[in-house]
């Protein structure tokens, strides 16, 4: 395992959140290998072409990714991890501190344009503006 890599923690919440096998052929093989890879991608801003080969060929990798991305996985996923809170006591911590009134003012969801609502993708969104 390197360093950034998933622990067994974090892919213990992963692993049923992603699909076992995909439209056509057989199920998945080393699923966090190739989900470390996805990751490892998009933390380091790396061309898919450079992904390391411990995680297996950057194509299937690549494959992997966008075939997920047009599933809605990876929306799923991070609703999900989301819903969660932060780790640990820090959670309860989080909880307690906020106020009920306290709610996500509206602006933080949507973007209006021309009277227009267009949904901001989550993963777009400062975790500044949803404190």
């Amino acid at each position: 395992m390197s360093r950034g890599d998933l622990t067994d923690a974090e892919w213990r919440i992963l692993d049923p959140l992603l699909p076992d096998r995909g439209e056509r052929g057989p199920a998945i093989v080393e699923k966090r290998r190739t989900v470390n890879g996805i990751l490892w991608v998009l933390r380091t801003g790396a061309p898919w072409r450079d992904l390391p080969s411990r995680y297996g060929n950057w194509n299937s990798v690549f494959v992997r990714f966008t075939r997920w991305s047009k599933l809605g996985v990876w929306d799923a996923v991070f609703e999900t991890v989301a819903s969660l809170g932060p780790p640990g006591e820090a959670a309860q911590s989080h909880r307690a501190m906020r106020k009920p009134a306290q709610a996500i003012p509206p602006y933080c969801h949507t973007l209006r344009k021309n009277s227009q609502v267009i949904p901001l993708d989550a993963m777009h969104r400062s975790r500044k503006t949803l404190d």
